[in-house]
């Protein structure tokens, strides 16, 4: 037994037993703003909460529309993902609200293949979270997500 090696296995085991001991945090949820009014269907169209998302970001990725954590008063027609490196298929966005996929039709790879983009189906208010697979031309594929809202006007 080495003492560097074992101040490294130690720092290993400790790590992992701190990972594995930690208690399980609950997802941070910020309220929507109230309109003010005195329970008024302005009020009860809205969610009471949304979900702060946590975006998992591939490598290359430089934005999407909308945007993580966005909160958008018009439903958006489609997700678009955009990169800084070729995206080749299989790539693919997958959407959905409250589990339920809301996507209108298949993935389609822009003709520069830096960006990628799916139609969604008659977007409500809510929330809709975002998992996509990016495929590189080398054949590699990094899974990412992320999530928006939507608050119609009623």
């Amino acid at each position: 037994l080495f003492v560097v090696g074992g101040l490294i296995v130690v720092a290993v085991v400790g790590v992992g037993i701190w990972l594995t001991a930690r208690p399980a945090v609950a997802p941070t949820v910020t309220p929507l703003l109230d309109s003010g009014g005195n329970d008024d269907a302005a009020d009860r169209a809205v969610p009471a909460q949304r979900p702060a998302f946590t975006a998992t970001k591939t490598p290359h990725f430089v934005s999407s529309e909308p945007a993580n954590n966005a909160v958008v008063t018009a439903a958006p027609a489609r997700v678009v993902i955009t990169f800084n490196f070729d995206v080749v298929p299989p790539s693919k966005i997958a959407v959905s609200r409250d589990g339920a996929d809301v996507t209108s039709g298949s993935t389609v790879i822009a003709t520069d293949k830096l960006s990628m983009s799916v139609p969604l189906a008659a977007p409500q208010t809510g929330n809709y979270q975002v998992n996509y697979t990016a495929c590189w031309p080398d054949k590699s594929c990094h899974n990412g997500s992320f999530g928006f809202s939507v608050q119609l006007a009623p």
